[in-house]
């Protein structure tokens, strides 16, 4: 069977790391790209941070960002898939975390570059205070995401010191069962876990026909190509929600992690 695809992650994948694309993976991803398989970029990574890493390969591809959430196009900006988190969800997610004093980010702007909403982030927070530094441009200050959202965000990230935050994680999974999908990427070296909450809509049909909708559109760009085939075993990677396993390696924007068990 001849490959069609080539889908990759990004951060402890595609860069090495110190975050870079080495000249033996270009040299490699240039090859697979003049025997003519496309080269798609599938990540965690918030859509705003992964796109200069697609420009700088040259791609053409859309990317797909928000650990599946959201796939665009990177030249256009045009939406190709968007999986929203229900605005109720959303709202309670930050009541539950405000009880736990957990700093909470809104993911935002499916049309857009992306932004990240924030109504505060605690002092003692140095690590997430420099990730918002590096991002500062994709930053908006609400005085409350409470009344910010009235509508469906991208996805709610939660971040704190890593043992309070596997604590408050339970008990979002505890609370939410079921109407989530829950990554959680730990940094032990600063005592930092970054987490991601977002809609639970990629099983069965729905994810066939997002599948169907993003070949179509690639064949669309690349001229039409036979379909590839899926081997019948073949499952995305997805978070254990039910158990607070992650199988599977997840990534946070820049930063290379560990795998979260």
């Amino acid at each position: 069977m001849a490959i069609r695809l080539l889908a990759l992650d990004i951060d402890g994948t595609l860069l090495n790391p110190r975050g870079e694309i080495t000249p033996r993976t270009r040299s490699a991803l240039d090859e697979v790209q003049r025997r003519g398989i496309l080269v798609a970029l599938v990540t965690g990574r918030r859509f705003g941070s992964a796109r200069p890493v697609v420009l700088e390969l040259g791609l053409s591809v859309p990317l797909v960002s928000h650990n599946g959430a959201l796939t665009k196009n990177v030249s256009t900006l045009d939406t190709i898939g968007f999986h929203p988190l229900d605005i109720e969800t959303a709202r309670e997610v930050i009541r539950i975390g405000r009880d736990h004093g957990t700093d909470m980010i809104c993911c935002d702007d499916p049309n857009g570059l992306g932004v990240m909403v924030i109504d505060g982030v605690s002092p003692e927070n140095r690590a997430l205070h420099r990730y918002l530094d590096k991002y500062r441009d994709s930053l908006r200050e609400v005085p409350d995401l409470l009344e910010y959202l009235d509508h469906a965000p991208i996805q709610i990230m939660f971040s704190g010191s890593c043992d309070p935050i596997d604590d408050f994680a339970d008990q979002l999974q505890q609370q939410l069962d079921g109407r989530i999908q829950l990554f959680k990427t730990r940094y032990r070296s600063v005592d930092l876990t970054i987490g991601r909450n977002q809609h639970d809509g990629f099983e069965g049909s729905k994810r066939r026909r997002d599948c169907a909708q993003l070949w179509h559109r690639l064949r669309g760009c690349h001229g039409r190509r036979r379909q590839p085939q899926r081997p019948d075993n073949a499952a995305p990677r997805r978070c254990g929600r039910r158990h607070g396993q992650c199988r599977g390696r997840t990534e946070s924007d820049g930063i290379r992690t560990d795998r979260v068990e």
